[in-house]
């Protein structure tokens, strides 16, 4: 491979253990090259510039022609509470559902102003708009706010009063960004649209930061080239358009493996749908796939943290299982109990390249669990025992069993060690599904002595190939169920974990005979591996639940190649609706505008939001937009007369060379 051959699309993925780079060929979307390095959660620049270098050592800088990124970063950001101050205005807001809702916690930030207007679900005005008692509020708290989210009541309706406001704050405060409602979401919720545009707001300062470190990265290594943001839907969108929607991206992640799989393996071609098993170092993701390849979408908004959102994301489902899964040992029903907490795999920890490595895991007393602590310098300690806790650390690694001598209760020290861990203040290694591979001889990768310590401690005297067997064997069954429980939720019917359905698919997938009648089970669809732990789990999967499977080559950077075999895609609804005396309104994204019939209206509509797509398409990444609709009616018949209900206008937006017709 060499600098000789043009045309590359650089896909990065940007994940909490590993960043992942691929250089896909312009033309045939085919893989070249990849690299994975280790992610430096505090400066993603200087890791995407470490996985950089590495590629460009077979690839010439200006060989790169566009540049896709899918990151994480909005998600950790909110979940993590790593959030900017900002300010939130409503606009016609209920004053005693907006109070109750700030007690409860409902809004992520508490720099907040209700002022009369808004507009009825027509989009009438309900009452003017109080710019009097909005001005000395701006003047005394926009100041302090890096960002201001603006929302109104029915501004999908209307949203005069959202822009009008958001030219005020421009005029007062140059520079200051801010954030309508109206733009993020057509959806009716005023409340979760509230709280949708103020996480945007709250994010704008920390993507901006992120999004500029990384374009300087690649300025300072001659890369001229468009860059797009992989969305939560798997469509991409311009940086310039992330930086300011970055809510869009939550969910990124997943998305852009999704796509990545069902690029890799053709998964339009199977003539059925399949579903993505992603299994990371944390947690498995499920995606499942129409028989044309594409994810499905939650048909509700995404949670995010505590806050539930309007942002349309692919349906994920996601369980506490991966790569790197705390593995405890026998428990109820001597089964083997894996995850959900994350540890450094032994195998790991034992490897001189590891920072704060240990020499030998023969110096180390383990009791029921080998489970090493490790020091941190995140965070305050906040008592005696963490104190205590650190002085013992600072001659290095040690086993929890030795670090607790002296503790009355081992049991409420460990409880206390993992306080510690979840706050950043202390890090574990400790037996994993990657050491359990490492015994099977699966994978040589790591310390395989190491690892066997691990599992002889865990094992109790049983024998390692049998204990680690059946680690394995849970495992298999850990994600079959799963895959299973969002195979029955998508056709309606939950099942619960303690019901007597539940208990039977569960013993049915790890085959215990003992337990009662057994029954076999037939996936409606392929499953498709990815994630870098995906090779040894996805054959034995599907074999459980009657079905194909494929893993793909390349299948450990996914996310990479869907972030750079993604392709651009914008949605938009226009609402046309009776008001009255024969009279029709269109809700533009921009004004309103009265009509005498309904047809009237569809073409006013037509006339102007085509061009208004094609310049906002142009804004959020679009080379050459083509811009497609579809019209609906809903005709009601009463007493022998026909009542016009409604009509919609579905706007979508993609690439010309993405086309399948034409307006």
């Amino acid at each position: 491979m060499g600098s000789q051959i043009h045309g590359k699309i650089l896909g990065i993925d940007a994940g909490g253990t590993f960043t992942d780079l691929v250089l896909l060929s312009e033309k045939e979307l085919s893989v070249e090259d990849f690299v994975k390095v280790p992610t430096d959660k505090e400066n993603m620049a200087d890791t995407i510039k470490n996985g950089l270098k590495q590629l460009l050592k077979n690839f010439a800088s200006n060989d790169i022609r566009s540049i896709s990124l899918a990151t994480t970063f909005a998600t950790n950001a909110l979940v993590e509470n790593k959030i900017r101050e900002t300010a939130l205005i409503l606009i016609g807001y209920d004053v005693e559902r907006v109070s109750a809702a700030r007690r409860n916690g409902v809004f992520p930030t508490e720099r907040i102003i209700a002022v009369s207007g808004g507009h009825d679900m027509k989009g009438n005005e309900k009452a003017a708009l109080d710019i009097e008692t909005l001005v000395p509020w701006l003047k005394e708290n926009i100041p302090h706010a890096e960002s201001v989210a603006v929302s109104a009541f029915f501004s999908v309706r209307n949203p005069s009063h959202e822009l009008r406001v958001r030219e005020l704050i421009c005029s007062m405060f140059n520079g200051k960004y801010v954030t309508c409602g109206h733009e993020l979401s057509s959806d009716l919720d005023a409340m979760l649209r509230a709280v949708t545009a103020s996480l945007n707001a709250n994010l704008i300062p920390i993507i901006m930061d992120l999004f500029e470190s990384v374009e300087k990265v690649f300025r300072n290594e001659g890369i001229v080239a468009p860059i797009s943001v992989v969305k939560s839907d798997g469509t991409l969108v311009g940086l310039d358009w992330a930086k300011l929607h970055p809510i869009e991206s939550i969910l990124s992640g997943p998305a852009a493996s999704a796509v990545g799989a069902s690029h890799l393996v053709c998964a339009g071609k199977f003539g059925k749908p399949s579903w993505v098993v992603d299994i990371g170092g944390t947690t498995t993701d499920v995606i499942y796939l129409d028989a044309n390849g594409a994810p499905a979408q939650r048909t509700e908004g995404a949670t995010i943290g505590s806050h539930k959102t309007l942002i349309k994301t692919i349906d994920i489902y996601t369980f506490g299982l991966g790569g790197d899964s705390r593995i405890y040992g026998r428990g109820r029903n001597d089964r083997i109990t894996i995850g959900p907490r994350r540890v450094c795999p032994l195998c790991r920890c034992f490897m001189k390249s590891y920072v704060g490595g240990v020499e030998t895991i023969d110096d180390l007393r383990f009791a029921d669990e080998p489970l090493i602590v490790f020091p941190s310098n995140d965070g305050a300690f906040c008592d005696d025992f963490e104190r205590v806790i650190a002085k013992k650390l600072e001659g290095g690694p040690m086993a929890a069993q030795e670090l607790l001598t002296g503790e009355r209760l081992f049991s409420v020290g460990l409880k206390r060690l993992e306080s510690m861990e979840e706050r950043g203040l202390i890090s574990f290694g400790g037996f994993t599904p990657t050491d359990m591979l490492h015994v099977l001889g699966k994978l040589k990768k790591w310390n395989i002595s190491a690892a066997c310590s691990g599992a002889e401690t865990l094992a109790k005297g049983e024998d390692l190939l049998s204990f680690s067997e059946d680690v394995y064997k849970t495992i298999i069954h850990h994600i079959a169920y799963n895959v299973l429980c969002k195979s029955f939720e998508r056709s309606g019917r939950e099942i619960s974990s303690d019901s007597g359905a539940g208990n039977l698919i569960s013993d049915s997938l790890y085959n215990d005979k003992s337990r009662g009648p057994q029954i076999r089970f037939e996936l409606d669809g392929i499953l498709i591996g990815a994630g870098a732990p995906s090779w040894a789990f996805i054959k034995d999967t599907a074999a459980v639940l009657g079905c194909e499977f494929s893993l793909p080559e390349f299948s450990e950077v996914t996310g990479a190649v869907g972030a750079a075999a993604g392709t651009f895609l914008l949605n938009y609804t226009v609402w046309i609706n009776p008001i009255g005396g024969g009279r029709f309104r269109a809700h533009l994204p921009f004004d309103i505008e009265d009509f005498e019939d309904v047809e009237k209206a569809v073409f006013y509509t037509l006339e102007v939001m085509i061009p208004w797509l094609r310049e906002r398409s142009l804004k959020a990444g679009a080379m050459v937009p083509h811009i497609e609709y579809e019209r609906n009616d809903e005709i009601i018949s009463t007493g022998g007369n026909s009542v016009h209900i409604w009509t919609e206008l579905v706007f979508k937006v993609c690439e010309e060379n993405a086309a399948v017709s034409n307006v």
